[in-house]
């Protein structure tokens, strides 16, 4: 552990070479994207330094897993992406809607991405004027885990793992829930239910016990492994390339900070643990990919782009493989292309934001948000597949037409995200499952705009499952009733 220790923490000399680079590489990313940005040059600065605050404001400045991921899928859906698609000229994956991409056009989606980032940083600000500053990311108190768990741990890891497998094959096997696809089978409240399951609540259960056996006197911290067989039975189960990284990366970095609860861990073991979670990466994402080909063939998944652009017929080799790596890396993350689709569309009003909001999913009928995109998600069967262009947080509030709602609205979404890790690392004070419910809320906030009704449902859900964690750990009933088989 000493070694694992010294190798994982930074030195003060190492910290002023990353950031030097860092900040290197931003300059040059910025400066570069000047250069090409068709409006003002002021506006396009207030934007870069506005999402740099941002930026610096959950990376540098760590309170909660939530603030901390949300900032950086901003500053990726945002800045990064704007200056990618600057420097490399290439046509954005989703649809952008009657947005022409003139000087003005561009200033105003940048003026309004710009206040959507302050009011983020609005309500951090506010936060840490009522709560201090506490952070949900690192726990030093010594903890124990319930007195019955280290007697009976080899079941509750035997019956999570069997869970997790049967409940993964049968959605496989039914397709009660897969991205893109609507139900073969449905049946009240089973879909639902394998949703939750699969994408959050096994996820919940795992980080649980895991913070249990890592806090206890006889740890084994081998049953990290069980967190890389959930990642993968969800993400082939659910048909979902991402889940496998939104699920492991955050408990990952949380186990990072929290490296003193890994008793027995060194660098071999670190290394080891590492390589297996690349390799089931390389088995998985390719895995998904074969299905999803297999049941999307005939879906039109990308905007049907002009062929005779030179980028896609002149430029050379390097500048291609350039492009198709921002494609990939860079063009996943939700936001701009939403507002640029939202600003340019005429009859924005309370009533439209209303209206979005309200609205809730149904099979064959296609979102709003894909007639203001202008999304060729419309015309594929929606009887049997689900796809939708996003508009993403700020994109929604300024569906209103409003720039103080978009301010608002996005400060009282971050203070909601702050506020509610806060309050339930106060109940289950366990940093894993604060960084997987970090991510759980990052992702939902980034990707929120339609079917909300459904996302608060989901939300609902999550309660229930943290409700039942606290009872499980806290009950009096679960600890008699265990403790007392103990000696019989």
């Amino acid at each position: 552990m000493d070694a694992l220790s010294r190798t994982t923490i930074l030195n003060p000399k190492l910290k002023k070479i990353t950031l030097f680079i860092s900040f290197f590489c931003w300059s040059v990313l910025f400066f570069f994207g000047a250069s090409l940005y068709q409006g003002s040059w002021y506006i396009y600065s207030f934007f870069s330094l506005i999402y740099l605050a941002l930026l610096i404001s959950g990376v540098f400045q760590k309170t909660t897993y939530g603030y901390t991921f949300l900032t950086i899928i901003l500053w990726l859906g945002f800045w990064l992406k704007a200056v990618i698609h600057l420097i490399l000229d290439y046509p954005f994956v989703e649809p952008t809607g009657l947005f022409n991409g003139t000087g003005p056009e561009w200033d105003h989606v940048l003026i309004v991405a710009s206040l959507g980032a302050l009011g983020v940083i609005v309500a951090r600000l506010v936060y840490g004027y009522f709560f201090s500053m506490q952070s949900t990311m690192t726990e030093e108190r010594p903890l124990l885990p319930p007195n019955w768990y280290n007697r009976y741990k080899v079941y509750l890891w035997s019956i999570l793992a069997s869970s997790i497998i049967i409940f993964a094959v049968l959605n496989i096997l039914f397709s009660f829930q897969q991205v893109g696809l609507v139900p073969k089978t449905i049946i009240w409240p089973l879909n639902a239910l394998f949703y939750w399951l699969l994408s959050t609540g096994f996820a919940m259960a795992v980080t649980t016990l895991l913070w249990w056996e890592f806090s206890s006197s006889n740890n084994n911290i081998n049953t990290i492994y069980f967190l890389l067989l959930e990642g993968m039975a969800a993400s082939v189960s659910l048909l979902s390339r991402g889940l496998y990284i939104f699920h492991i990366v955050p408990l990952f970095f949380s186990l990072i900070l929290n490296r003193k609860r890994l008793n027995g861990a060194n660098i071999k073991w670190a290394s080891f643990l590492l390589a297996s979670f690349l390799l089931l990466f390389l088995v998985c994402y390719p895995l998904i990919n074969s299905i999803r080909d297999y049941h999307y063939s005939g879906v039109p998944l990308t905007m049907p782009w002009n062929k005779t652009k030179s980028w896609a017929e002149e430029e050379s080799m390097l500048l291609k493989g350039f492009t198709k790596f921002a494609m990939f890396s860079v063009d996943r993350w939700i936001g701009l292309e939403g507002l640029m689709a939202t600003s340019a569309y005429p009859d924005k009003s309370i009533s439209l934001l209303v209206s979005a909001a309200t609205e809730k999913a149904a099979i064959g009928k296609a979102s709003i948000f894909q007639d203001i995109a202008l999304s060729h998600y419309r015309f594929m069967d929606l009887s049997k597949f689900v796809f939708a262009s996003l508009p993403g947080p700020v994109s929604f509030f300024y569906f209103s037409n409003s720039l103080w709602l978009v301010i608002i609205g996005m400060g009282a979404l971050t203070f909601l995200v702050l506020a509610s890790e806060l309050l339930i690392y106060r109940f289950l004070p366990n940093p894993l499952l604060a960084a997987l419910w970090g991510s759980v809320l990052a992702t939902s906030v980034a990707q929120m705009g339609i079917n909300i009704p459904g996302l608060i449902f989901y939300f609902f859900l999550c309660s229930l499952g943290f409700l039942t964690l606290y009872l499980i750990q806290h009950s009096f009933f679960v600890t008699t009733l265990l403790a007392g088989k103990r000696k019989p």
